[in-house]
């Protein structure tokens, strides 16, 4: 097998592995500040922004400096070279101009310089076009256009607008605050950051082009809160035993001794159970809280809602209550949970919309090293802010596995029988995280089981027509729910990654009297005082982060990996998928979803045997890489295949550099992996 691109330089290992077949899963890091994109050719020049495109050529071309903002001081600029960036150039480009600040596609930089250092810059060998980073590149195509924005009619110009801006690194925020008051924006919160920092404000929509004008910043986009991932009502049901952990193949590796003994796994939702109020926890997850924190509401991490305890229950549960029938895969794992419930009208109101700081709180004082989160923003598959923030803490975290609900927004609008694609929550949109889509569980009976699609969307009429309409919720563990979020992301990258079953899930049912209440009337179906049904991707995604747990266990205690790399764990999980394709609907018209990776399965439904122990004479190899190579280098592997008979499944994942705000296209290192035979 050979690599071939912008990939880093994996440890070699021993050059031939005499084996029947072989599983691999590699992963691969990037040096720091490596900006490097495929080249396109000289002969279609463009710089792909959100907002639009950029066309360019392979001569030299100027755009005219203008002046944007009352500060004298040094502007933004775009500058693309007509080949590859390289790690020498941009070096070249740091010590010519202030700094430079950020990647747009294709083969371009954002700098800070003064109007004299872009002089000299315009100079250097490679530059082939040099312009003003314009307030018309700054704002979200979701907003408008400036233009737009500009003869806004005067009702929608006085809309208030909830928004998330971007500020360029090295800026002085406060000034940057003063200045937004100055034109009309209120600033409610402010974030720094190692690589940007964020401000949360509203503003009329008619002030947005003056905010854009303001040189510092760097990016405007609309706000959305957070939703949870999960939430329908129903009466209670018969109840069957849960099947979600054998479609995922978790008891063929607990036979191997894994359990999730050892790890920790990380949750952020409604609260946990009974909290701190004196009453002891639920069974399943007494004697295993590893840290517990209250978001929300002050030193109160209960669960008055009744999610957030079920979304535990799935990831870490051990089934206590019911004699080990409802555990979770890593059963054996313990929990840090983070609360971020401040009322039933504001579930999650305590998550900080700086994710950064909610990310670190768990990393710098708890052993976790996989964060499993069952909500997200409806931005209907873009790269946003916060995915930026996801993206960017992994990379200078790189043992941080983090895994987010791809989103229930899934609807067959157009009444074709399919589910339409392009409605991914962020940060599930984010590069460095596991996106995480719900397929069906498989029951006779329980829960919302005998309901049909069409039925469960009667008001809304998203799942009316056939053959989703007239189909059962949860019949098939090779079909997809229809309310998950399809991809895939705005800039083409394929989403969800994995699926799991995320229909009828029976997990813990919160002892705190509200959220036993709350369950009563907002869950699937209750199967007794301990237990609910509940579906979403909500269910979906703690499965995953508790498969991620065995992984790491099997690599720190069988393979002897002190720390794994979240890409080598990822990588794991989607070597191991089980393709769903072609769904539950047949090859015909109404196909689920095409051959994997696509955007309804992604890679497919996980498969823990498959990913830790392949049926012989398969076998797993790995490479978990963290030196990393230049632009344009390279890495060759190869293995010997003993049996043709058994597939050869290659699987490479990295863990990316966060893309700028502004960037139509969010890969920043372009890697390619070839396997020729």
């Amino acid at each position: 097998m050979k690599t071939s691109g912008k990939c880093s330089s994996v440890p070699r290992p021993s050059s031939r592995f005499v084996c029947s077949s072989a599983l691999l899963a590699f992963a691969l890091f990037l040096c720091l500040g490596v900006f490097a994109a495929k080249n396109n050719g000289a002969n279609s020049r463009c710089i792909r922004l959100k907002a639009r495109t950029i066309k360019t050529s392979a001569t030299l071309s100027v755009q005219p400096a203008k002046s944007l903002s009352t500060d004298k001081g040094p502007r933004y600029y775009i500058v693309q070279r007509s080949q590859r960036v390289s790690k020498k150039w941009r070096e070249e480009l740091a010590a010519l101009s202030h700094r430079v600040v950020g990647y747009l596609p294709d083969d371009a930089l954002v700098l800070e310089a003064s109007p004299q250092q872009l002089s000299r810059i315009s100079r250097l060998k490679g530059a082939c076009w040099v312009g003003h980073y314009l307030p018309e590149y700054k704002i979200s195509p979701s907003l408008g256009r400036l233009t737009e924005l500009r003869h806004a009619g005067v009702t929608s110009a006085k809309e208030v607008c909830s928004l998330l801006v971007s500020v360029f690194p090295g800026c002085d925020v406060s000034s940057v605050i003063s200045a937004i008051e100055s034109v009309g924006g209120r600033v409610e919160s402010f974030f720094p950051g190692s690589l940007r920092s964020h401000l949360k404000m509203n503003a009329e929509k008619g002030r947005i082009p003056a905010i854009a004008r303001l040189e510092e910043v760097e990016w405007i986009e609309q706000f959305h809160p957070f939703v949870l991932a999960g939430r329908v009502r129903t009466e209670p049901l018969i109840a069957e035993p849960d099947i979600q952990v054998q479609i995922i193949n978790a008891p063929q590796v607990w036979e191997r001794g894994l359990t999730g003994a050892g790890q920790v796994v990380a949750i952020c939702d409604t609260g946990l159970d009974v909290g701190v109020n004196g009453t002891p926890m639920h069974d399943d997850f007494e004697g295993r809280i590893e840290a517990a924190y209250a978001l929300g509401r002050p030193d109160l991490w209960n669960d008055p809602d009744g999610h957030g305890t079920h979304v535990a229950g799935t990831a870490v549960g051990n089934g206590t209550f019911s004699d080990g029938e409802f555990r979770a895969p890593a059963y054996e794992s313990r929990l840090v949970f983070q609360s971020g419930y401040v009322s039933d009208e504001d579930p999650l109101g305590g998550v900080p919309v700086n994710l950064y700081d909610l990310f670190e709180q768990v990393y710098s004082e708890t052993p976790a090293r996989i964060h499993s989160n069952s909500w997200g923003s409806p931005d209907r598959s873009a790269y946003s802010l916060f995915s930026f923030q996801v993206d960017e803490f992994v990379w200078e975290h790189k043992d941080f596995l983090l895994v987010f609900a791809a989103g229930n927004d899934g609807v067959d609008a157009d009444g074709d029988g399919v589910i339409d694609p392009g409605s991914l929550y962020s940060p599930a949109t984010a590069k460095n995280c596991i996106a995480v889509g719900a397929s069906e569980n498989v029951r006779s009976s329980g829960g919302l089981s005998q309901y049909t699609w069409g039925l469960l969307g009667l008001l809304s009429g998203r799942w009316s027509a056939n053959p989703i309409g007239d189909d059962l919720l949860s019949d098939n563990e090779n079909g997809m729910a229809a309310f998950s979020s399809r991809g895939p992301c705005l800039d083409g990258r394929i989403k969800p990654d994995l699926v799991a079953p995320g229909t009828d899930i029976i997990s813990c049912r919160s002892q705190d009297p509200q959220g036993k209440q709350a369950t009563k009337l907002l869950s699937w179906g209750v199967y007794n005082d301990y237990y609910v049904y509940m579906g979403g991707t909500s269910m979906a995604a703690p499965a995953v982060g508790s498969c991620a747990a065995l992984v790491r266990q099997f690599y720190v205690d069988v393979k002897g990996v002190s720390n794994p790399s979240a890409a080598l764990l990822k990588a794991t999980l989607i070597n191991g998928a089980a393709e769903m394709s072609p769904g539950q609907y047949g090859t015909g018209p109404y196909r689920e979803m095409p051959a994997a990776p696509n955007s309804a399965e992604g890679w497919g439904r996980i498969d823990l045997k498959r990913s830790l122990y392949p049926d012989e004479p398969a076998e797993l190899l790995f490479v978990d890489d963290t030196q990393g190579l230049e632009a344009g280098q390279s890495e060759t592997y190869r293995y010997v295949v003993g049996d043709s008979d058994v597939p050869f499944r290659a699987t490479m994942t990295y863990s990316d550099f966060p893309a700028s705000p502004a960037a139509a296209i969010a890969l920043v290192n372009d890697l390619d992996m070839t396997v020729t035979a």
